[in-house]
């Protein structure tokens, strides 16, 4: 009876260490969500009628700051992860109800591909912003970029609520070769 509450403790030890190491997520190479091809479209149809506005932040890509002027360079084998945050009204705990990121091409008439993200948590944002509220309003994704061409893009954050659909001012710009 002794040996099996020793084996039962160890097999327990066992099962706790292997599940507390797999939900570790700090690793090289791990990628938290799982790799999203872009689309023609965005997940809830034109954007004909969007407006530039809201509130957002590209903070990385591919770990590297995100919203600003310096060119991130990708390599057509990688992913690219984009994290941010958005939001209509940051300051009136306004979320979207969906975040698209749209790849542009950085020529004439570009195409426009899409991604839907995953919506997370920010509570830095909330508290940044002294606004409990704001918590809702994070984004991830990872996108597949198989089958895109390289050249020069444009990364543009789309939200939508109940129909209005917004274009943040701050892009992020990337070259993929």
């Amino acid at each position: 009876m002794y040996k099996k509450a020793v084996m039962d403790l160890k097999t327990a030890i066992v099962i706790s260490l292997t599940l507390a190491i797999s939900g570790c997520n700090d690793y090289p190479g791990h990628k938290p969500f799982d790799p999203v091809k872009l689309s023609a479209n965005p997940s809830w149809g034109e954007l004909a009628n969007s407006v530039i506005g809201g509130d957002c932040n590209i903070d990385s890509i591919n770990d590297r700051p995100g919203s600003n002027p310096t060119r991130n360079i990708i390599h057509k084998e990688q992913y690219l992860t984009v994290k941010g945050w958005a939001a209509l009204s940051i300051l009136n705990s306004n979320s979207p109800s969906n975040i698209v990121i749209a790849l542009k091409e950085k020529v004439a008439n570009g195409t426009r591909r899409f991604v839907i993200t995953d919506l997370v948590k920010r509570p830095d944002v909330a508290e940044y912003f002294k606004n409990p509220g704001a918590i809702s309003t994070g984004f991830n994704a990872v996108i597949d970029l198989s089958g895109i061409p390289t050249g020069e893009y444009e990364l543009e954050i789309f939200q939508n609520n109940r129909g209005v659909n917004t274009i943040c001012q701050y892009t992020g710009q990337i070259s993929i070769v």
